[in-house]
């Protein structure tokens, strides 16, 4: 805000006279309106000439970049063709295994993913600020479907990993040796320690493999059938100390029963996994199928 309070003046040092007012020059005159406003800057022609030639080169630096953008882009755009080619050719070769679970193409389908997944998660080349993308920015969109199929690929190889796993392992779970009718005296305590393997053998091969649900029920028929093992060991151990023929052929007609059950379960347990696998087929086949076109150049 203004100060309001009036303020008391210097006098001077001694009185004016009306003579001396009359010596006193004022200089009230206005100026004149051209020296107010007229500036005393002068264009300095070199300077500006300067700036011209700096702007033209960076008119063509940035068209420089942008052709730059352009081959970068087709080249991870051909990077990215070849992955999927090798992708699709992996997909082809499980597909024609189902509904079979094939251990060697479910390997061969996660190490394709791997591979998509590095090239589609590598980072896209970097442009300074304000310079035109060009074609890069069609490479983000290629990049970001190649991660959605790779998202869907990974649950895919999950399964076919657990898959592949538990069937390799069955060769290992609850598979008794020859069993014979009768045998002689000194082939008998063999027998009994390779039945006892077969036991530690399935629990090792058991603890190796990561719990699932759609394995559940073949896991349990191992469990039950471990449980039963030390009973019926005795038993038919004892009917080949006795040579007795009947009831050695009766014990493992029942322990080859326990293992059909336990062969069975694990069929059904596989046939689910296949159908997981055959109804995302299709999803990742439309997506190849736009990724294919996408990538290619030209």
């Amino acid at each position: 805000m203004l100060e309001t309070t009036p303020a008391r003046a210097a006098r001077p040092t001694r009185r004016l006279k009306s003579d001396d007012i009359s010596e006193l020059d004022f200089d009230w005159r206005p100026q004149p309106l051209e020296r107010l406003v007229t500036s005393n800057r002068s264009f300095r022609w070199p300077i500006i000439g300067a700036a011209v030639v700096l702007a033209a080169v960076a008119i063509i630096a940035v068209r420089g970049l942008g052709t730059i953008s352009d081959s970068q882009a087709d080249e991870r755009l051909t990077a990215y063709n070849a992955e999927v080619s090798a992708f699709s050719a992996a997909l082809d070769a499980l597909e024609a295994t189902l509904p079979d679970i094939d251990v060697e193409s479910a390997l061969a389908f996660s190490v394709a993913t791997d591979d998509l997944r590095l090239a589609a998660a590598e980072d896209l080349p970097g442009l300074p600020p304000f310079v035109p993308q060009g074609s890069l920015g069609d490479v983000a969109a290629v990049q970001d479907l190649l991660l959605a199929i790779v998202d869907v690929a990974t649950t895919v190889s999950a399964d076919l990993n657990i898959a592949a796993a538990y069937k390799t392992a069955s060769e290992r779970l609850f598979a008794m040796p020859p069993l014979p009718f009768s045998a002689p005296e000194e082939l008998i305590e063999p027998a009994g320690a390779a039945i006892a393997d077969m036991q530690t053998a399935t629990l090792v091969a058991l603890a190796g493999l990561e719990p699932d649900a759609r394995f559940e029920m073949y896991v349990g028929r191992i469990e039950e059938a471990l449980d039963a093992v030390p009973d019926w060991a005795d038993r038919y151990l004892l009917a080949l100390r006795r040579s007795d023929t009947e009831t050695a052929e009766a014990l493992i007609v029942e322990v080859t029963a326990r293992r059909q059950l336990i062969e069975a379960e694990l069929v059904v347990a596989l046939d689910e996994v296949s159908d997981t696998v055959s109804g995302r087929m299709e999803e990742l086949r439309t997506a190849l199928t736009e990724a294919d076109i996408m990538t290619k150049i030209g």
